[in-house]
């Protein structure tokens, strides 16, 4: 096996998941707050309907990445079996294989969004010109170009450089929100709100690209691409693949289906409901991140700690998105009429963010579950799971859609997760040999005082809807939740959970 490059310079930037969740949720908040101040701006300068119509592109350009068939996960996968001493992974072979199946997914992945949107023109060239349409679908271009680069990023991720792999993120925000506001502000065109956002998700790949390069993590070249890595790659990578592609596709179906059965102006009003729900759950997410490689390396020779890892895990997860969304629905209505004022229906984007947000507070149960599984050898685990959510999701759309509107299409999204996150638990017990008794006292029953604060508050501020007691309600919730989790850290066991923080990414 190829040795991994041990120079000086990349042993002392390696972090630990504590760093990692830093930077993780950093970019991540980051993110939030763009999506929350620009999506007004953006709003009033050039219309929902122009806006609409690419997001409608970009909603279709995100789900093409997914034909990489999950290959960023093998190579954070076995990247980091590599570090606990796999002596079955060459991790330049690895690479080299990854960022070669990333160049073919990403020629296909370009003629498809070609396709799509010389089928979606006529319907697009409704709300904008010609040259603003092409220039939309160039964006989705070199936007899906990106996607050859990719690898490199997991590259990181799998090395332990998931801490600076993150700030990559955080600078393409900042690109974000620079160039939306010159561009709604100084230009007043939807053309130059699209090169910002595109910009802005292909500018951290690339970075990632040259810091690979620069720290010599791996070597990338055709000889050590290899037929046999890519069979055992994907022997993996299918397995968690799966379970992206339709979690990808019931993150997009909303914005899509709206976009073929609605208007432009809805795919945009839904998109701000949306935008509040994918930010959270995105900061979720990033919480979780970094824990990818730690179960994978853990899994290899030390089953016991991964298990207690894992029961950290769901906790931080689980906490976390009841606080934040629980924060976000006691001030809902003040936030919304704030940020979005005049410019949308108010109240029927109040319903949707709502439903959205209530239902991410149960759909954070299963979210470490995937990556865990996947960890511990049995990726696509929780597949029937996710068919039966995009299934119900679509059917319940169809119903609800034409009565309540964007409204309908949220409530169809949360309406299966009480049966769901049933299921997901039920299969954990099997590829994670997840205890119930344990999963309960370490992670359910230290949340419920918080979700039976965060009850409370959302019931006062249904009813008393002034911003000054919102406000207070607000305070009061986040100050009595902390206070509530600092009088009970014995049975969360934060000790543990100080511990996992401390792991090597």
């Amino acid at each position: 096996m190829a040795a991994l490059p041990r120079t000086s310079r990349a042993a002392g930037r390696r972090g630990n998941t504590a760093k990692g969740i830093s930077f993780s949720a950093l970019a991540g908040v980051a993110s939030l707050v763009a999506g929350i101040v620009l999506l007004p701006v953006v709003l009033t300068s050039i219309g929902p309907a122009a806006y609409g119509t690419w997001l409608f592109l970009l909603a279709v350009a995100s789900f093409l990445f997914f034909l990489d068939l999950g290959v960023g996960t093998a190579i954070v996968h076995f990247l980091a079996r590599s570090r606990s001493g796999d002596d079955e992974t060459d991790p330049h072979a690895v690479a080299s294989t990854g960022h070669a199946w990333a160049l073919a997914a990403c020629l296909v992945a370009i003629a498809i969004f070609v396709l799509v949107s010389v089928n979606y023109a006529a319907e697009g060239l409704q709300s904008v010109t010609p040259s603003e349409f092409l220039v939309m679908v160039l964006a989705g271009v070199a936007v899906l170009a990106s996607m050859a680069l990719r690898p490199m990023s997991s590259v990181m991720f799998g090395m332990g450089f998931l801490h600076v792999e993150r700030t990559y993120q955080i600078i393409g925000v900042a690109v974000r929100v620079v160039g939306t506001l010159a561009a709604c502000w100084l230009i007043g065109s939807v053309v130059g709100v699209v090169i910002a956002e595109a910009l802005a998700l292909m500018i951290p790949p690339i970075i990632a690209t040259l810091r690979v390069r620069r720290l010599n993590l791996v070597k990338i070249h055709w000889r050590h691409i290899s037929t046999r890595e890519l069979r055992r790659m994907m022997s993996y990578s299918l397995g968690a693949f799966s379970v992206s592609m339709v979690g990808a596709s019931i993150l997009q179906f909303g914005t899509i289906i709206i976009g073929v059965l609605g208007s432009a102006n809805q795919v945009a009003y839904f998109n701000a409901a949306f935008r509040i729900y994918a930010s959270v759950r995105q900061v979720v997410g990033w919480l979780t991140d970094p824990f990818r490689s730690v179960l994978s390396r853990l899994y290899v020779g030390d089953r016991r700690r991964a298990t207690q890892v894992l029961y950290d895990l769901l906790f931080v997860a689980f906490i976390a998105s009841s606080v934040g969304c629980l924060l976000l629905l006691v001030t809902l209505p003040v936030v919304l009429n704030i940020w979005l004022g005049g410019t949308v229906p108010i109240d029927e984007v109040s319903v949707a963010a709502g439903a959205l947000l209530a239902g991410l507070i149960l759909n954070a149960l299963h979210i470490p579950l995937i990556p865990a599984s996947d960890a511990a050898g049995s990726p696509g685990a929780f597949l029937p799971h996710q068919i039966f959510w995009l299934a119900s999701y679509a059917g319940f759309t169809f119903i609800l859609f034409p009565i309540f509107g964007i409204a309908g299409v949220a409530m169809a999204l949360t309406a299966p997760l009480p049966i769901l996150e049933f299921m997901y638990l039920m299969t954990a017990a099997r590829t994670v040999n997840l205890d119930f008794r344990l999963w309960f006292l370490r992670v359910a029953r230290p949340t419920l005082p918080v979700l039976l604060l965060g009850l409370a508050a959302t019931s006062f501020t249904a009813i008393y809807t002034q911003p000054i007691l919102v406000l207070l309600a607000a305070v009061l919730f986040a100050a009595a939740s902390f206070f509530v989790l600092f009088l009970t850290r014995n049975s969360w066991s934060y000790r543990s959970v100080l511990g996992s923080l401390k792991t090597e990414a």
